[in-house]
Order: structure tokens, then sequence, then C-alpha cells
């Protein structure tokens, strides 16, 4: 899944809860949210939740991006990204950590 360049205000992102199992973010024009299982190398999503705008821009980006959360089922992180697997092992996504605001990654 290709995404638009980082600092576009269309660029999904995923913060995961591990106490909570929780997951939270923005898909491209709407914020999300939901859980998450983790079991060693495999991760899935539940049902995602989200508000309901409109946007003129980054509809396109949000469909693409729900749409492949279903389908992930394993994950590796290689340095400061994160890979996002199909059950067969293929690539469907990566995310880059970036530092929370008080420095933390």
């Amino acid at each position: 899944m290709k995404l638009p360049p980082r600092g576009g205000k269309q660029t999904p992102y995923l913060e995961l809860n591990a106490k909570e199992h929780r997951v939270s973010g923005f898909s491209g024009c709407n914020r999300v949210t939901g859980s998450y299982e983790l079991n060693e190398d495999r991760l899935s999503f539940g049902a995602m939740a989200g508000t309901r705008m409109a946007c003129i821009t980054g509809m396109d980006v949000e469909q693409r991006f729900l749409e492949t959360l279903p389908r992930v089922a394993k994950w590796k992180i290689a340095g400061r990204t994160l890979y996002l697997l199909d059950s067969g092992g293929s690539f469907l996504a990566r995310l880059a950590a970036i530092p929370d605001e008080g420095g933390n990654q």
C-alpha cells in the first residue's frame, strides 16, 4: 500500500495501546478506533469504528487503508518500521515509528 508523503494531512497512522489492546489513529480523513490481538508474530485488527466526515481529499487513501487492516495477519519490525503482512507473509503496508510529544518512540 503506497501512501502520500509523510507529514501530509492525509497520512494515516495507528497507535497501539498494549495494555488495553486498543488501536486508535487516523485513516486519511477520519479518526478510527478499535481493538487488536497480538500473539508472537501474529497480529489482527478487530472491527474499526470511526468518525464519518466526508473529505475533499483523503477518501481514496482512507478506503485503501481501512480495506488493508482486516487482511493483516502477521507483523515484523525492522529498525523503526512496522511491516503489516497477510497470512501468507506478503507485504500489505509499512508504518514508520515517530517520536511522541515526550520524545519517546
